[in-house]
């Protein structure tokens, strides 16, 4: 698909990346030698998976979060190339969600932090 949307002289294109924490550290480097004066890249949906894609048991955890901060640099050194980026899922209510891992966790009463969020924040 990014082959074609290239080919069409797309303005932004959307990528999403549900990997291993292996992918995420492998991939720390992705952008650095894309044609900035290609189409702008939107990183829409990125999280780290624990366990496996798609798995109800992936957790947000040190390893995670970690993984995901490397794969953020690369994302900020090249902010000619990837312009906008979001962690996906953001929200999840702590009784009733449909995937993991998310970023905030929240209840009727509060929220809870997750690591990715302490290590964004460091940024």
């Amino acid at each position: 698909m990014d082959s074609v949307l290239r080919a069409r002289h797309a303005d932004i294109i959307d990528e999403h990346y549900y990997n291993s924490p292996k992918w995420f550290l492998q991939n720390a480097t992705r952008y650095d030698h894309y044609d900035s004066n290609g189409p702008k890249i939107f990183v829409g949906e990125y999280a780290a998976q624990s366990d496996r894609i798609g798995s109800l048991k992936n957790l947000n955890n040190l390893q995670t979060a970690l993984v995901e901060a490397a794969f953020m640099t690369g994302i900020e050194r090249n902010a000619d190339v990837a312009v906008m980026a979001s962690y996906a899922p953001l929200f999840a209510h702590i009784t009733e969600w449909q995937w993991t891992p998310d970023l905030i966790w929240f209840d009727n009463s509060g929220n809870y932090v997750t690591p990715q969020l302490l290590c964004a924040a460091a940024f």
